[in-house]
């Protein structure tokens, strides 16, 4: 085996191990809570917000297959799925071992929700995983290696039924929608197929999709419909109607803006942890990538739909986690690979090495919430899972106190 082989074999043992001690923890305590209760809501009352995947879990419980494993591999696959697509598209954008290396472990990219377990089994993982799918595709485009039938197929019966598939797991997902209308622009103007009557074509899934968020945004789920709901499900056990209550809550009655910016250092706090990660991120992608200030008009016009997130919901650090994945796909659009060397004096070059040594072994992004107030901070990363999980091999870490059991 070569030193190239070993470096790729050891990359993809290290990310599916991750992710697989998640998972067999998550089979036996539920990770997430809020999540487990949202998933069981389903079709059984008509049409409601976020009922697709309880629908399928409620297909394979009538094969013995039980909600909590169903959950637990779903999730266990797309953030697999979603890991090894990040480092395909990597490896394509860059050949540099070290910039893999930083991208791959940076607490805000595919190990996010290593580092904070709260931000785990999240329904924004599908929607990642479509912009990954998407980049990729246009990658191989860019390449020469795919032609515009094969990807009006790919746009067509993959594409935009699993955006819609999306959408009806979380409406969160409907925000992913920006870029995947640049990136087919993008796609078309490779072929030189910007043309009016190709545009009407490849804007009529769109249609579908504002059919299904018209329906969503003027349904009205009743409290009685949400209990049928819940007298209908086969177990109800670790299931809470209260967060089915707080989940459909309409955004017009929601005051998490105003608990995020009370005290207002929490906006402060949160907006240091943002360019402490950005600032990195963007000076090593331009280095990759060579971007012309110009094109930066456009990654801003992909994440903006992704603001309006820190107006209606607490989860801020889930927000940063996602505008990261998208700067990191929207840079993947380039593939000159003729990096610039690093120009910095040795000592320089040193104090950045420990820089991002301590940022990806000792720092992690909060998922959640008001972060001041609940008195969180940054530290974390890859050392304390390290600490963690020795704890919990030698069983001196009480995980009943964290999670519940099934």
């Amino acid at each position: 085996m070569t030193n190239k082989n070993l470096y790729y074999f050891t990359i993809i043992i290290s990310i599916f191990s991750i992710f697989f001690f998640i998972y067999i923890f998550s089979l036996q305590n539920i990770i997430n809570l809020w999540t487990y209760s949202e998933v069981h809501l389903n079709y059984s009352q008509g049409f409601i917000r976020r009922g697709f995947i309880g629908e399928v879990l409620f297909f394979l419980n009538s094969f013995g297959i039980k909600s909590n494993i169903s959950f637990s591999t779903i999730f266990f696959f797309f953030y697999i799925s979603n890991a090894l697509l990040f480092f395909k598209i990597l490896c394509k954008l860059t050949k540099n071992i070290w910039y893999q290396i930083y991208f791959i472990f940076n607490p805000a990219f595919i190990f996010f929700s290593f580092y904070d377990l709260g931000g785990y089994a999240r329904s924004e993982v599908f929607g990642i995983f479509l912009a990954l799918i998407h980049t990729l595709i246009y990658q191989k485009i860019y390449l020469g290696n795919l032609n515009l039938k094969k990807y009006f197929l790919f746009y067509y019966f993959i594409l935009y039924p699993s955006i819609i598939i999306s959408f009806l797991i979380h409406e969160i997902n409907i925000f992913f929608i920006i870029f995947h209308i640049f990136l087919t622009l993008k796609v078309l103007k490779i072929f030189k197929q910007v043309k009016i009557k190709i545009l009407i074509q490849f804007s009529l899934p769109l249609f579908i999709l504002a059919y299904f968020l018209y329906i969503s945004l003027t349904q009205t789920v009743t409290p009685e419909m949400l209990k049928n709901i819940y007298s209908s499900l086969p177990d109800t056990n670790n299931i809470s109607l209260w967060i089915w209550e707080a989940l459909l809550t309409p955004i017009s009655d929601r005051s998490e803006f105003s608990y995020m910016t009370k005290p207002f250092s929490n906006v402060l706090y949160y907006s240091f942890i943002f360019l402490f990660y950005l600032i990195p991120v963007l000076y090593f992608l331009n280095i990759i990538t060579k971007k012309q200030h110009k094109h930066y008009l456009y990654l801003i016009l992909v994440i903006t739909p992704f603001f309006f997130l820190f107006f209606i919901a607490r989860d801020w650090g889930r927000w940063i986690h996602i505008i990261f994945m998208l700067i990191f796909c929207y840079h993947s659009l380039e593939l000159q690979n003729d990096e610039k060397k690093l120009n910095f004096k040795r000592i320089l070059i040193y104090l950045i090495t420990v820089f991002l040594f301590f940022q990806i072994f000792f720092t992690r992004i909060p998922h959640c919430c008001n972060i001041v107030e609940k008195n969180i901070n940054l530290i974390g990363g890859f050392g304390s899972k390290i600490i963690v999980l020795n704890k919990l091999i030698f069983k001196k870490i009480d995980v009943e106190k964290r999670f519940k059991k099934f």
